[in-house]
């Protein structure tokens, strides 16, 4: 469970990201 909690952080922060740039 503690690998899923990591990945799913890995993706909230990718997505972030993402959302940024497209905001740019």
């Amino acid at each position: 469970m503690n690998s899923l909690l990591r990945i799913w952080q890995c993706v909230y922060e990718t997505g972030y990201i993402f959302i940024d740039v497209l905001h740019f």
